[in-house]
């Protein structure tokens, strides 16, 4: 009898020893899992969204001193742009400043402005790289600014 009761309890304590077990591995776990999807979620704030705002920013301004003409930036936008993009996107026309990491000079450009609604994926992600990349190349320059946000976009 006394056998019985002792199994019996030293049962119960090897189920609450599991369970005492689990929830400390939790305790632990759970805020580095946390902390781990926080510190994502800090460098890459729009991967968790599932629509994006991208807008590349397209300085006018030539290394020689002139400007991409007109006609330059009609082409680029329909092999680059349209040619990617054939659903749709907006072009803004602006003007843009920088500082010079050579001269410390502050320079004013023209500038182009795409923005695109998109789902967030990676194909989106990596035509826009794409344009961005051919732009740099074609019009010789240093950089296209990227800004990604989180949308909640609908017609």
């Amino acid at each position: 009898m006394f056998e019985e009761a002792f199994l019996r309890v030293g049962q119960r304590l090897g189920a609450l020893q599991v369970w005492v077990i689990i929830a400390l591995g939790l305790a632990v776990v759970t805020p580095l899992g946390l902390a781990g999807l926080a510190a994502y979620a800090w460098y890459h704030p729009a991967a968790l969204c599932r629509q994006q705002s991208s807008s590349l920013f397209f300085g006018a301004g030539l290394p020689d001193g002139g400007t991409v003409t007109p006609e330059d930036w009609a082409r680029f936008v329909d092999t680059a742009i349209a040619a990617r993009f054939p659903d749709g996107f907006t072009l803004l026309d602006g003007e843009g400043a920088w500082r010079s990491g050579t001269t410390g000079d502050t320079i004013r450009e023209p500038a182009h402005v795409l923005v695109l609604v998109h789902p967030n994926s990676r194909d989106v992600d990596a035509r826009l790289d794409a344009i961005a990349a051919d732009y740099k190349t074609q019009f010789r320059q240093e950089s296209v600014l990227r800004l990604d946000q989180c949308a909640s976009a609908r017609f």
